[in-house]
């Protein structure tokens, strides 16, 4: 199962497993020192950013290819949903290619 699907298939199980195909069903959700293990070490990936929805944390995993400045494309990245109380992270999308974006400057209509 590809990068994509493992993850894919975490947050498929948070959204219950009657909608999900029974392939991806039987990937479990991860324990979030695991899971940020796991993505830490097998594809490099940190977290940059964070967000609440819902009371659960959503997380942004990024890996910069080695040498690539800002703007620059190629990366990986990871989007979790972590579910605090349950101590718990499941996959939401993944993919590779990302880019940062720069915000316009001041006054610019951009």
């Amino acid at each position: 199962m590809t990068h994509v699907a493992r993850w894919i298939a975490g947050a498929c199980l948070l959204s219950g497993a009657a909608v999900c195909p029974p392939a991806q069903a039987q990937v479990p959700c991860r324990p979030l020192a695991i899971g940020d293990a796991q993505l830490r070490e097998r594809y490099g990936e940190v977290p940059v950013g964070a967000g609440v929805s819902n009371g659960r944390l959503v997380m942004l995993y990024t890996a910069r290819d080695p040498g690539a400045g800002a703007g620059a494309g190629g990366s990986t990245w990871t989007i979790v949903i972590v579910d605090p109380a349950r101590g718990v992270m499941c996959g939401l999308a993944a993919g590779d290619g990302w880019e940062d974006i720069e915000p316009p400057a001041a006054g610019d209509p951009a």
